[in-house]
């Protein structure tokens, strides 16, 4: 039986445990916590694949087809898309049905970090190690703290609508999601690439929250870490480790969505195992097809980030103010593409001829 060891018990290694003890593997999976905790985003864009995940595993506390984007204080895309684009989810639960369900098909869970000997793998060993451990795996790539707040607003806000507020000078964003629709709940939060050292970042939150909404009672808050990644990184095959979810770098740095990416590469990576087993030069190659269309996706929104943020700071507003509305709608439908991109360029030339030279670096 081939034998898979799994770093992190998030949602791309906890999904990945179920489906690999399912299909007969020797599952051995480590987490240095039995209570998912990490507090950040609770979107997932919808569509069919997504769907059968979220209504299986976990509970939809609101819908979203509504979004606002804000760029240092003004609006510049703002549409009610017409249907459904995002669930709001119980994320926690979601991280907990699918331990049971790995669990149930016979994964053995330790909750301890993984050690050493584990992680650093000699090449004639037989099983496979799978990093899963988000932004808490080792290498390269900015850490970026989070921090949020979920809680009930002094005024009602619309439970369909989704509020994002970019600060160029930082280049980070605020936001409001809906968090919980039967209690009129809302998730805030904010994170920067540009945070310097002497910035309380929970304070910038607190003050963000009160000034957009005020703030009646709160009913969780705390702070966590994203990765975003210089390059996606697939493997190591010195060592026999595979990598997963943001593990691997797939986070979408203008949202930071990950909650898709996670499930996506773990389900790919899932099916390279089925085939291939503890084949590696095998695995590895089929692993890296599948998961090519997320990794365009993935780098193709870093690129787009990295543009901005390499301007200088006076000029950043205009070209994010730029960006045409064809393209905020692919982004949050999770629809991203170079060819979305330019198509959406192409339709609002009157916006977007500022966008051209930046574009080109894209190819």
């Amino acid at each position: 039986m081939d034998s898979v060891v799994i770093a992190g018990l998030g949602i791309a290694g906890s999904r990945l445990a179920g489906l690999l003890a399912a299909s007969g593997f020797e599952v051995t999976a480590y987490d240095p916590d039995p209570l998912y905790r990490k507090p950040c985003g609770e979107a997932v864009p919808v569509n069919d694949y997504t769907e059968s995940i979220v209504r299986k595993y976990t509970k939809v506390k609101a819908m979203v087809d509504s979004f606002k984007v804000i760029v240092d204080g003004v609006t510049v895309y703002d549409e009610n898309i017409g249907k459904p684009v995002w669930f709001i989810i119980d994320k926690s639960l979601l991280v907990q049905n699918l331990r049971s369900e790995a669990q149930d098909n016979g994964a053995q869970f330790i909750w301890g970090k993984i050690n050493a000997t584990e992680t650093n793998r000699p090449s004639s060993n037989d099983s496979v190690l799978v990093d899963a451990r988000g932004p808490f795996s080792p290498g390269q790539g900015r850490v970026i703290p989070v921090y949020r707040v979920v809680y009930k607003p002094k005024i009602d806000w619309p439970m369909n609508e989704v509020l994002i507020e970019f600060d160029s000078k930082r280049m980070g964003f605020y936001w409001i999601f809906p968090s919980d629709s039967s209690n009129r709940l809302v998730n805030a939060g904010g994170g920067f690439y540009g945070l310097s050292k002497q910035c309380n970042l929970p304070m910038m939150v607190k003050e963000y929250i009160k000034r957009r909404t005020g703030v009646e009672e709160v009913k969780l808050q705390g702070a966590s870490l994203i990765r975003i990644k210089p390059k996606i990184d697939l493997f190591d095959r010195e060592n026999r480790v595979m990598k997963i979810g943001e593990s691997a770098g797939f986070l979408m740095s203008i949202t930071g969505e990950g909650i898709r990416p996670a499930l996506l590469s773990a389900d790919l990576l899932a099916d390279s195992f089925k085939k291939h087993g503890s084949d590696f030069i095998s695995l590895t190659g089929h692993y890296a097809k599948g998961v090519s269309p997320l990794v365009r996706e993935t780098v193709l929104s870093t690129k787009l980030f990295e543009i901005v943020e390499k301007q200088p700071v006076n000029k950043r507003f205009n070209v994010l103010a730029s960006v045409p509305r064809g393209f905020w709608r692919r982004y949050f439908q999770a629809k991203l593409s170079l060819n979305g991109v330019i198509l959406s360029a192409l339709k609002e030339p009157g916006r977007a001829w500022r966008l051209l030279p930046f574009i080109a670096k894209l190819f």
